[in-house]
Formats: C-alpha cells, structure tokens, sequence
C-alpha cells in the first residue's frame, strides 16, 4: 500500500506498475460511476466490515475486475478519523489483490490519472479545500475507467453540490443542494438497511453514514450525447438518495455539446458529524 507519497510523478509509477500487473483492459465508452451521500461510510469513524465488504464491491465493479487493479483513494481527511478512509477498508481491498494509493493530492494530469483504473474522490476536508479538476474525471471514465464519488463534507453543501455536480450531474445523477433534516441542512442519514441487489451490495445488509448529501437523477438537454445510464440504487425510507450508478460512459461525437465545470480549488467550511 502507497501512502502520502511525496510527488505525482511516484505515485503514478506505482500506480502504472500495479495496473499493469493487472493486466486490465479499458475499452472506451464502458466507464462506470458510483455516486454516494456521505464520506463517513468508508471513514474510520463509521466503517465496519459491513463498509469494507461494500468498498471492495465497488472496486470490483468500477475496475470491472475481481482483483489486481490499481485504484487512487484522495482522501478527504489525513487528521480526522470521520473523513478518513478506514484501515478497515485498505486492508479489504489490498487483501483482495488490489493496489491502493492513498493520497491528498488533487493536482493531477490525464495522464497521470491513466496510469490507474479507478478513483475514489469527493472532496478535501483539510485546508486547502480542493477536488480534482471534473473535466479530468469525466475523460478517465469516457476512457473505460471508473469513479466513486461522494458528499457529505460540508457544511457548504451548495458550493459542495456545485463542485460534484461539474463531474457527474451531465452523466445522469447530481448531488441534491436542497436543505436537508440534518446538522448543516444535510440529510441527517446515519444507517441505511440494504435492500438493492446490485453487484456493489452484494453481501451487505446495511451501511453506516453521517449526515450525507444526497444523490439524485438529473437530465440535461444538450448532454445526451456523454450521458451514461444513471440509476438510483438505495434510497432512505424518508425518499434520501443515497446511492447511485452510471454505466456505459460514452465518448462524445464530434460536436458534441459538452459543459464540464473545472473542479479547482473548492472553498469549503467543516461539517460537523
């Protein structure tokens, strides 16, 4: 496992050498997204083996392999135990033969980011607030690759929905802005039974969360042409969006209208659990 190496350039090398090991095919127009309310579910705070079960799923299926690809966790904390990534959650997907590089970097090149098979991001909770840029993200997955992406950082969930919703609401879901029951007006969600059979849920009966931001459809005239297939998976008995997919990224035709936001430097205050 790569941890907080110094340099993009090192990461990417061990990055490349795991996904070659992997020997993981990418055919464009088969890239795959998992959008998800909350960053707490995979944190060391919330996640049990319930959410590392439900990490390894869906490395699974945004690598569309069962093991040996190489997957690029931007971690939204390195300080703080509720927006971390779990040991739990490493130790799930290396154990399966996957190789993981966690990192706070989000100043990436395509390149770079092609050196692995999918990405775990959403958005950094440690100042500088910051996410990888959305127009980088949506041509890793138009390329074959996948991404799971999540909220749930705030308490900014405008300028949070904003910056998620540049990278996934013209392939079919956006994060839901609207004031929520929950600290922050997010939506106060903080276990969900399971009842999707989806592949990313096999094997789980429940997951745990924090106070998300939720998922839901969108469709946008004009970006027909690079929208996937969007779905909702699990949604909370009070209607929440909690989870969702998008398969089958396509490569936009020439002419093509596309309007991709730069994710950038996102200013963003802290949300409380």
């Amino acid at each position: 496992m790569v941890r907080r190496a110094i340099s993009v350039s090192t990461l990417s090398l061990l990055a490349f050498a795991g996904a070659a090991q992997a020997d993981i095919v990418h055919v464009p127009g088969t890239g795959r997204i998992v959008a998800a309310h909350d960053a707490n579910t995979l944190s060391t705070h919330k996640a049990g083996e319930q959410e590392a079960r439900f990490a390894l799923n869906v490395a699974k299926f945004l690598t569309q392999a069962s093991s040996g690809g190489s997957i690029l966790m931007i971690e939204a904390s390195a300080v703080s135990s509720i927006h971390d990534y779990s040991p739990l959650v490493e130790s799930a997907l290396t154990d399966a033969g996957f190789g993981i590089t966690v990192t706070q970097q989000t100043d990436w090149t395509l390149s770079q980011l092609e050196a692995f098979d999918a990405i775990f991001v959403g958005t950094i909770f440690d100042e500088p607030y910051r996410t990888i840029d959305a127009s980088l993200l949506t041509q890793f997955v138009q390329g074959g690759r996948g991404v799971y992406v999540f909220g749930g950082m705030g308490p900014d969930r405008e300028g949070e929905a904003a910056a998620l919703n540049n990278f996934v609401a013209p392939l079919g879901l956006s994060f839901d802005a609207n004031e929520g029951p929950g600290l922050g007006g997010y939506n106060g969600v903080y276990e969900t039974p399971v009842g999707s059979m989806h592949p990313i849920f096999e094997g789980v009966a429940h997951l745990r969360s924090a106070n998300g931001l939720n998922v839901r459809p969108t469709s946008f005239e004009g970006f027909s042409e690079v929208a996937g297939e969007a779905n909702m998976l699990l949604s909370s008995t009070k209607g929440d969006g909690l989870y969702g997919v998008i398969t089958g990224v396509p490569v936009p035709t020439p002419g093509a209208i596309a309007l991709f936001g730069a994710g950038g430097v996102l200013m963003l205050r802290r949300k409380r659990a």
